[in-house]
């Protein structure tokens, strides 16, 4: 997921450690059986990230895979763009969690897909900005 926040005109982006050693990252999110990608981005940020955020738009996907079992499994990812709304709870799910300027998420980001990933959010939210409806969206008119 890739959230954002607009606080005194200013954006910032959210970007996670799941532990301690791991390197700063984009949220990302476990898909249930029963629950579709967009209910698991917000109930995700919800639960691990104590806040409530809004999907705005698809921002990237991403193919891959895994072995379980000797098994090769194929893996979907797919990123959204999220609008933060406010705090739902404590942070439970990431070792930590920081907002940065664009410039300084994309520094602290290590993986080329989560800076690729960014990148296109942030043009998806430009784009949004433009038009009647993602003014509407995102109240920002």
């Amino acid at each position: 997921m890739v959230v954002f926040q607009k606080n005194k005109n200013i954006e910032r982006w959210l970007v996670v450690k799941k532990d301690e050693n791991s390197d700063w990252e984009l949220p990302t999110a476990n898909v249930r059986r029963v629950e579709s990608s967009v209910r698991a981005a917000i109930r995700t940020m919800q639960e691990m990230g104590g806040m409530r955020a809004q999907v705005m738009a698809e921002a990237g996907r991403f193919g891959g895979s895994t072995v379980v079992n000797g098994k090769t499994v194929p893996l979907r990812y797919i990123f959204y763009l999220m609008k933060y709304r406010d705090e739902a709870g404590e942070l439970i799910g990431f070792n930590q969690m920081e907002w940065f300027d664009y410039a300084g998420a994309v520094r602290k980001l290590k993986s080329k897909r989560d800076r690729a990933i960014i990148k296109t959010a942030r043009e998806e939210l430009r784009t949004l900005r433009k038009t009647d409806e993602g003014k509407e969206i995102l109240r920002e008119k």
